[in-house]
């Protein structure tokens, strides 16, 4: 199946982030797997439009692609930031502040605006 190889992609990254176990939010341990595989792996997958209505905690695609557009716009290591505080059970939102100047739903909200263009 076509999807196998970055299924794989995607489960391998669970295996390098090396996560324990603590306050790590599931959204962001999801999506920065599918950022590994959408955006380093397989970067000309098209994902399609962003549900409006959708949550960055959904994880997976969704996470994958407000991270990316963070990194693009705000801060070319917030994946590398998150995954260091994520790899010591440290995270907390006001990372995303830290890095951005913005709250966490202010970057969400400003991202889907983005996705309206």
């Amino acid at each position: 199946h076509p999807d196998d190889v970055g299924a794989m992609i995607h489960k391998t990254v669970h295996c390098v982030q090396q996560y324990r176990t603590g306050n790590n939010p599931g959204w962001l341990v999801e999506g920065i797997a599918d950022y590994v595989r959408f955006f380093k792996y397989e970067p000309d997958t098209n994902l399609g439009p962003i549900n409006q209505k959708s949550s960055y905690h959904e994880g997976y695609r969704t996470a994958a692609r407000f991270l990316a557009w963070i990194e693009r716009t705000h801060d070319k290591k917030i994946v590398v930031k998150l995954n260091q505080v994520l790899r010591k059970s440290e995270y907390k939102d006001e990372i995303f502040k830290d890095a951005t100047g913005k709250r966490l739903d202010e970057l969400w909200a400003d991202f889907l605006k983005s996705e309206k263009n």
